[in-house]
């Protein structure tokens, strides 16, 4: 196996990838099956579709790069028990940048969707049934609030990145001495806690994402009948949106004294 980067696990060699290939592709049948339903004027099961999807991608891509196994005895850490513990092949800076923007711009898309569909109706542009529901769903408005979700999500990989690029330049301005994280016990488990095992700096990126969302959705989830209607929700959704970046920069902040944890990239613990 390819020699990791500095600060990256070193992975185990996959013992199922066949079965981590088999769950993407499974993954992908439902969602084609429904994209063709869609076309067909029947797109209702589209979106538990794309939950069934991510669900098999999640455990497939999992499997393909590395291992899910019981965290005891030699592949444990006594230092840190868990109940099950992930060990994979941490993605390349390109390839998850790639990942990044995928995922904010399909992110934007779904909160933007409404308003985006209400343009081309004033436009007289027809839609497909297709893209009528990839826009507007059932419901506009319930429609948006999936979009809040999956803008939280579409932002995490952005902030993941974050965490991968500033924990390797600490490791290269401090040294390998990084590798063992804060020299305080007490302070390590904080950071362990904090950053590792319940991802609080993830966690605060996806909530910034969430409440950002509503803030740029805003103006069309509360509609307006006058023009002092549309100044308030304006400045509702900038409040919003100001407050989204804040959770989001906090996020930032801690991802920033992940190396203080003295874990490296591409593991994974529950409690």
């Amino acid at each position: 196996m390819k020699e990791p980067a500095l600060g990256d696990v070193r992975a185990e060699r996959p013992r199922h990838p066949i079965i981590g290939i088999v769950l993407e592709a499974v993954g992908a049948a439902p969602l084609c099956l429904t994209l063709m339903a869609a076309i067909n004027s029947a797109p209702e099961t589209f979106g538990v579709s794309l939950v069934i999807s991510a669900l098999l991608f999640f455990v497939g891509e999992e499997l393909r790069r590395g291992n899910i196994h019981w965290a005891s005895g030699r592949r444990g850490d006594p230092d840190s028990p868990a109940i099950t513990m992930v060990r994979m092949r941490v993605l390349g800076v390109r390839t998850h940048a790639v990942w990044a923007v995928v995922g904010a711009v399909a992110g934007l898309f779904l909160v933007m969707g409404p308003a985006i569909a209400s343009v081309l109706a004033g436009a007289e542009i027809e839609l497909s049934p297709l893209w009528n529901y990839l826009l507007t769903g059932d419901d506009p408005d319930s429609r948006e609030i999936v979009g809040f979700l999956a803008l939280g999500f579409g932002v995490t990989p952005a902030l993941s990145l974050y965490k991968k690029v500033h924990y390797r330049k600490v490791l290269r301005e401090r040294g390998t001495r990084a590798l063992k994280g804060a020299e305080d016990e007490d302070e390590r488990w904080r950071w362990r806690a904090l950053t590792y095992r319940w991802r609080a700096d993830v966690m605060l990126g996806f909530l910034g994402g969430v409440v950002g969302g509503f803030g740029i959705a805003m103006p069309t989830v509360i509609g307006w009948s006058d023009d002092d209607e549309r100044i308030g929700a304006i400045v509702f959704g900038l409040g919003f949106l100001l407050i989204g970046a804040g959770l989001f920069v906090a996020g930032m902040a801690l991802a920033a004294r992940y190396w203080k944890a003295g874990k490296p990239l591409g593991m994974a613990e529950s409690a």
